[in-house]
C-alpha cells in the first residue's frame, strides 16, 4: 500500500489560506527573533563558533579559494552556497538570515504536505503548527549553519520519494540518486535512510528483480555523480581520497571513547569548536604516529582508537550505544552550539516556544502506536525515524543532528492529537480518559523514569564545567572580565589543569594589558598540554610585542611544527626572524603566511607584503 500521491495537488482555498498563515507566522517569529539577535554583541557571528567557521569558509569561496590545501572537514554545500551569495550580494549576514528564515518557514509547509500524504488534513495541520512552535528550528535558522538548508532538502527528498514510489522509473531513480547526493554533501545523516528507502521502493514492486536491481544501480550512479565532485575536489587539494568530509573518525571518537557521556564530548587536549577540533585531532594523531598524515589517515587514526575501545570494552560500548539511542528518543535537547547559552536567557521568542520534547514526546509515542494499524502505508516514516536514530546513536547525540528527526516526530505527535480530537468529537469519554492516562504515563516514564533518567544526565562534573565555561564566555563577551575570571576559577576547581581554562584566563589578562600574567597562564596551558598550539602562538605574540624575539622564535617554531597551516603563526615567526636579522628565514615565513591566509583578509595581506618589501 502506497501513500496517496494525489493529495499533494488537492488544495482547497481553506488549506491555502491556512498554509499562508503558517508561513507568515513562522516568518514573523523568525524576524522578531532576528531583532533580538541583533542586540547581542556577538552578532552576526560569535568568534570561534561553528558559525564563524562556516562564515569564514563562505568568504574564502567568495574570494576565489575553491580548492584550498586540505580535504573538506565539514559539509561543503552550504559553504559554497554561502560563498556564491557573498560573491553576488556581499557579506551582510542579515540577508543570509532572511533567506534561512524563508527556508525555515517553508519547511513547516513541507511538513504539512508530508503528513498529508499519510494522514488527514487535521494531522497535517497539527504537524505544521507543532513545527511552527518548536523553538530550536528558529534558533538554528539564526546561525550561519547548514541546518535550515538540510531540513528543507530532506523534506523535499521525502516528498520526492513518495512521488516516485508508485512508478520508480530509471530516469526518476537517477534524479533520486542525484537528490540524495545533494542532501549528503549538505549533511550526510540522511544517506542510510535514502539507500534503504529506495531499495524498499524498488524491491517491493511487482516487476522483475533484475529490473529493480538495474534501477538501483542507476540510483547509485546518480548518488555517486554528486559524491565524485567532492571526492575529486579533495583529491586535487590534498592528493587524498576523502569522499565528502574527513570528520568521520573524530566525530565517531567524540561519542565513543572511555570518557564519552553520550553527547558531544572530547578529551581536554582537543578544543571543542569545529576548526580547532580538526586541527587538534591532526596534531595529536601526527604526534602519536610520528609522521605527517593526510586527512583520511587522521580520520582512520581516531576511528581505530574508538574501535580499540569498543573491542576492549564491548559491554561498556554497547551500554553507551543504548544510552545514546534512548537520548535520541528522549525528551531533552542537547545543544552544544555555544550561542545557545547567550540567547536562551534573553530571547522572548524562544522562551514562549517549545525548547524540547518534554510535553510533545508522549504524543509522539502514542502516534507511533496509532500509526501501526497502517504500518505498511507508513513504513517510510518509521524507516526514517529508525535509520536517523541509529545513525545519531552510532556517533553522539546533538540537537543539531536530532533536529532532522523532529519533523517526523511532529507528524506522529499530530496523529496522536487527532486521536484525542476524535474521542472528544465522538463523546467517547472512556477512550479519551484512557488516552490521557497513557499520555501521563508516557510523560512520567520519559521525564522521570529510570530508563530515561540516565539518558538525560551527563556526568555532573563535565556538565557543570561546560556551564561555567559558557558563562565565562558570555561575561567576557560583555566585557565583564572580573566576573568572567570568577567563573573560570570555578571551572578550574571542577577540572584542574584544563588548558581551556588557562587559555581563556590568559586571553582576558591580555585584553586587560596584563602581559606578564597572561604569559603565566599560557605557560601553564603549554605545561599541562604540550601539544597546545594556541598556547605557544599566544606566547610568541606577546614575546614579539615585548621585543623578546629569541623567546618568540623558539615558541613560534613549536607552533608552526604543530600547526603548519596557521598564517598568524607564520607571520609572527617571520616578525621574530626579521627582528633578529634572519632575513631569509623571515622571507620564507612571510611567504608561507601569504600561502595560507584567507584571500579576503586584504588588510592582513597588505601588512605581510609590506613586511616582505621591507626585507
Amino acid at each position: 500500500m502506497q501513500p496517496d500521491a494525489d493529495k499533494l495537488i488537492r488544495l482547497t482555498p481553506r488549506i491555502i489560506i491556512f498554509l499562508v498563515i503558517i508561513f507568515a507566522i513562522g516568518f514573523g517569529l523568525r524576524m522578531a527573533y532576528l531583532s533580538e539577535l541583533m542586540s547581542f554583541k556577538f552578532f552576526p557571528v560569535l568568534e570561534n563558533s561553528d558559525s564563524s567557521a562556516y562564515y569564514n569558509w563562505g568568504k574564502d569561496v567568495a574570494a576565489g579559494d575553491y580548492f584550498g590545501y586540505l580535504s573538506f572537514m565539514k559539509w561543503p554545500l552550504y559553504a559554497y552556497c554561502l560563498g556564491a551569495w557573498f560573491k553576488a550580494f556581499g557579506t551582510n549576514l542579515a540577508l543570509i538570515f532572511f533567506v534561512q528564515f524563508i527556508l525555515g518557514s517553508l519547511n513547516c509547509i513541507l511538513v504539512f504536505f508530508i503528513a498529508r500524504k499519510f494522514f488527514s488534513n487535521l494531522v497535517a495541520g497539527a504537524a505544521a503548527i507543532l513545527c511552527l512552535l518548536y523553538g530550536l528550528f528558529i534558533f538554528y535558522d539564526g546561525l550561519v549553519m547548514y541546518t535550515s538548508l538540510s531540513l528543507v532538502l530532506n523534506s523535499l527528498f521525502l516528498l520526492y520519494l513518495f512521488k516516485i514510489s508508485g512508478n520508480p522509473s530509471g530516469r526518476r531513480m537517477l534524479i533520486c540518486g542525484i537528490f540524495l547526493g545533494i542532501c549528503a554533501i549538505t549533511q550526510a545523516s540522511i544517506v542510510l535512510f535514502g539507500i534503504l528507502a529506495v531499495g524498499l521502493i524498488l524491491f517491493q514492486t511487482k516487476k522483475k528483480s533484475f529490473s529493480a536491481a538495474r534501477k538501483f544501480v542507476i540510483f547509485l550512479c546518480g548518488f555517486f555523480m554528486i559524491i565524485s565532485v567532492t571526492a575529486l575536489r579533495n583529491y586535487i587539494s590534498e592528493k587524498d581520497f576523502v569522499p565528502i568530509a574527513g570528520n568521520l573518525g573524530i566525530n565517531f571518537y567524540a561519542g565513543n571513547n572511555p570518557q564519552s557521556t553520550g553527547v558531544f564530548f572530547l578529551p581536554d587536549d582537543i578544543t571543542p569548536n569545529q576548526e580547532d577540533m580538526f586541527r587538534d585531532s591532526r596534531i595529536i594523531a601526527q604526534a602519536v604516529t610520528g609522521r605527517n598524515l593526510r586527512t583520511s589517515e587522521v580520520s582512520s587514526f581516531w576511528m581505530h582508537k574508538s574501535m580499540d575501545y569498543a573491542l576492549n570494552n564491548p559491554f561498556e560500548f554497547m551500554s553507551k550505544f543504548l544510552k545514546k539511542l534512548l537520548m535520541v528518543l528522549g525528551p531533552k535537547e542537547h545543544v552544544h552550539d555555544i550561542e545557545y547559552a547567550f540567547v536562551l536567557p534573553e530571547s522572548a521568542v524562544l522562551k514562549m516556544l517549545f525548547k524540547d520534547l518534554t510535553y510533545i514526546l508522549p504524543f509522539v509515542f502514542i502516534g507511533l502506536f496509532v500509526g501501526l494499524k497502517d504500518f505498511k502505508k507508513n513504513f517510510l516514516l518509521y524507516l526514517y525515524i529508525g535509520s536517523f536514530s541509529l545513525g545519531i546513536a552510532i556517533f553522539f547525540v546533538s540537537a543539531r543532528y536530532r533536529l532532522m528527526l523532529i519533523p517526523v516526530f511532529m507528524i506522529f505527535a499530530a496523529a496522536a492529537i487527532e486521536k484525542f480530537v476524535y474521542y472528544i468529537r465522538a463523546r467517547n469519554w472512556r477512550g479519551f480518559k484512557i488516552l490521557c492516562l497513557i499520555w501521563i504515563g508516557v510523560f512520567i516514564i520519559t521525564s522521570y523514569g529510570r530508563i530515561f533518567a540516565f539518558s538525560v544526565k551527563q556526568e555532573a562534573n563535565s556538565a557543570a564545567f561546560e556551564a561555567r565555561m559558557s558563562n565565562a564566555l558570555v561575561l567576557e563577551n560583555n566585557s565583564d572580565y572580573s566576573a568572567a575570571m570568577s567563573e573560570l576559577e570555578k571551572a578550574y576547581l571542577l577540572k584542574p589543569y584544563n588548558r581551556r581554562v588557562f587559555l581563556r584566563q590568559g586571553l582576558i589578562n591580555y585584553k586587560l594589558g596584563k602581559f606578564n600574567e597572561a604569559i603565566q597562564y599560557y605557560r601553564k596551558a603549554a605545561k599541562f598540554s604540550p601539544l597546545c598550539a594556541d598556547a605557544y602562538y599566544n606566547l610568541g605574540l606577546i614575546y614579539n610585542q615585548q621585543l623578546r624575539f629569541v623567546e618568540a622564535r623558539e615558541v613560534l617554531l613549536k607552533t608552526v611544527s604543530l600547526d603548519p597551516y596557521d598564517f598568524n603563526s607564520h607571520f609572527e615567526l617571520g616578525m621574530a626572524y626579521a627582528a633578529l636579522n634572519q632575513r631569509q628565514e623571515a622571507r620564507g615565513e612571510f611567504n608561507l603566511a601569504l600561502k595560507y591566509i584567507n584571500r579576503w583578509r586584504k588588510l592582513d595581506i597588505e601588512i605581510i607584503r609590506r613586511e616582505l618589501s621591507a626585507l
